[in-house]
């Protein structure tokens, strides 16, 4: 018995990685810019991933692969494909932190930084595990990328939430790259 139950833990952890791999080979389409390939891996990736907490991450960065296929030429349409998607993450799996980071990207599109930051905190508080007490410091640095990104960018904020990934793991190569950032040379030098 005991056997059987470490073969099934081991065939949950394998389809883990899997679902992961598959999570991030739609993410290097979208940095390359190949939105249909992207929306092609994650839609089949949603239909057949059972783990609802990866549904709704996938159906975050299904969100970001039409946020970023349409947002310089069709902005309104950019905003609300990625809308739905993160909607159905949500529903998929309340308080998803990464669902929660787009949709606070859309509220500092519509210039309604107050309720972004309450989504954000939303997103930090749901993030919080018995490894990371203060939030996963993806998350803030996810937030960091929204700010910098977004139509309105604030390169303070995504600064310091960039800063609090770096200190939650300062052996994190990432995060220190994402504070290297170019578009941060206008701004006072940082640690």
């Amino acid at each position: 018995m005991q056997k059987l139950v470490i073969l099934f833990s081991l065939c949950l952890f394998t389809f883990s990685i899997k679902g992961q791999e598959r999570i991030e080979k739609a993410k290097n389409y979208i940095q390359v810019k190949h939105y249909k390939s992207a929306c092609r891996v994650l839609t089949k990736y949603i239909k057949t991933e059972k783990d609802t907490q990866m549904i709704a991450n996938a159906y975050y960065w299904l969100g970001e692969t039409y946020y970023w296929q349409y947002i310089d030429k069709k902005p309104a349409v950019a905003s609300q494909k990625a809308f739905e998607q993160y909607s159905k993450g949500l529903n998929t799996s309340k308080n998803n932190p990464l669902c929660l980071v787009g949709m606070g990207k859309l509220l500092l599109n519509q210039k309604n930084e107050k309720e972004a930051l309450k989504t954000f905190d939303t997103a930090i508080r749901s993030s919080k595990s018995k490894n990371y007490k203060e939030g996963d410091p993806y998350t803030y640095m996810y937030i960091g990328d929204t700010y910098l990104n977004c139509l309105h960018p604030n390169l303070e904020q995504a600064m310091a939430y960039f800063s609090r990934a770096r200190d939650i793991e300062p052996k994190s190569k990432l995060f220190w790259e994402k504070m290297n950032n170019p578009k941060f040379k206008k701004l006072a030098p940082h640690e």
